[in-house]
């Protein structure tokens, strides 16, 4: 199994998903497994999507603020990936694909956001450390009949004994030592968050 990296800009568009899917077209041609990474930045800080691009209005007292340019943000990348999606369907590989969406950290920045105030703003309970630790880790696997959501607490290091479950396979089988836990079927986990000190702290 060969591995390939394709990284966006900041300004992922149609064609670059859509040129994804076709470069995974023709390794799919050629190996009969291959691993692929896709790398964008549009819901990554400072979260500025082009005016061009905009796909959600947000209400007037949110334009300009961080809050507003993340909702923004988020969506635009919502889109980008439903069109890496249909690209892989369009090419005849979804049904053989197992695809993995996660962020790999918070996005809203704790000290410019009241958490009092973006609480309000989304109708829900915000925490300014657990709800901005709430991140997205999605998987489809060929021939899954439905969707399910999994109300746990996991971190990178639970992303491969996961999906390595979900693909029927064991990583001990292969030598592999995993040290995270198989999200589905556990019902606690302790993850450990690496804050920004130069030794590292962890809550």
């Amino acid at each position: 199994m060969r591995t390939t990296t394709s990284t966006s800009s900041a300004r992922p568009t149609k064609s670059c998903t859509a040129s994804a899917s076709r470069s995974w077209r023709r390794r799919a041609r050629r190996e009969r497994l291959f691993y692929a990474q896709f790398v964008t930045a549009s819901s990554h800080f400072p979260f500025k999507v082009p005016e061009d691009r905009r796909r959600l209005k947000v209400p007037d007292a949110l334009e300009g603020t961080q809050l507003g340019d993340y909702l923004i943000a988020a969506n635009y990348t919502d889109y980008a990936i439903g069109q890496l999606i249909e690209g892989l369907k369009r090419e005849g590989l979804w049904d053989r694909t197992t695809l993995a969406v996660y962020g790999d950290h918070y996005g809203l920045q704790p000290d410019d956001n009241d958490p009092q105030w973006v609480g309000s703003v989304l109708g829900i309970q915000y925490d300014s450390r657990i709800s901005r630790m709430n991140i997205p880790f999605i998987v489809h696997t060929p021939g899954q009949p439905t969707g399910k959501r999994v109300e746990q607490v996991g971190g990178q290091l639970d992303m491969l004994p996961t999906i390595a479950n979900l693909l029927g396979k064991k990583p001990r089988d292969a030598g592999v030592v995993a040290f995270g836990h198989d999200l589905l079927n556990i019902d606690r986990n302790v993850v450990g968050s690496r804050y920004y000190l130069p030794t590292g702290s962890f809550f």
